[in-house]
C-alpha cells in the first residue's frame, strides 16, 4: 500500500460477532456490540480460491447468502484508506467498496455513535 491509502483499522472492531445482514438500497451489516457497516455503493465479495463477487455484475444475491452463512461468526477486522476505500475482513474473505465522486459510499457507527463516513469524492468524516 503506497503513502497516499494508509489504511486506518478500528481495533475495537475485530472479534465482533455478525448479527444481521440486510440488503435494501444499501447494504447493512450489524454487529453484536451495536457496530452498523452501511455500504451504499457497488461492492466485492472476495474469497480465497474463489471468483470474485461484484454487486456490478448482479451477484447481490450470492453475496447476500455468502454474508448470511456469516452471521453469529466473528468478523476479522476493518480498514479504510485515506483515498475513502473500505474493506470488511470477513472469517473465509473480504468485503471492499470504494468511494465515488457522486455520494457517501459507506459509513460506519460505533456503538459509542463513533462515525466514520466516505464522503463524495473520498474525504472522510471522521468522529470519535
Amino acid at each position: 500500500m503506497n503513502d497516499d491509502t494508509k489504511a486506518a483499522m478500528i481495533t475495537d472492531f475485530a472479534g465482533q460477532r455478525l448479527t444481521t445482514v440486510t440488503v435494501t438500497e444499501a447494504l447493512e451489516l450489524t454487529t453484536e456490540d451495536g457496530w452498523l457497516i452501511t455500504i451504499e455503493n457497488d461492492y466485492e465479495l472476495t474469497r480465497p480460491g474463489q471468483p470474485s463477487l461484484r454487486t456490478t455484475d448482479g451477484q447481490e444475491p450470492a453475496i447476500q447468502a455468502l454474508l448470511d452463512a456469516m452471521v453469529g461468526r466473528p468478523l476479522v477486522g476493518l480498514a479504510y484508506t485515506s483515498r475513502g476505500d473500505l474493506t470488511v475482513h470477513l472469517p473465509d474473505g473480504s468485503l471492499s467498496v470504494s468511494s465515488t465522486p457522486a455520494f457517501e459510499a459507506w459509513s460506519i457507527v460505533g456503538p459509542n455513535q463513533e462515525r466514520v463516513i466516505a464522503m463524495p469524492g473520498g474525504e472522510l468524516a471522521i468522529w470519535s
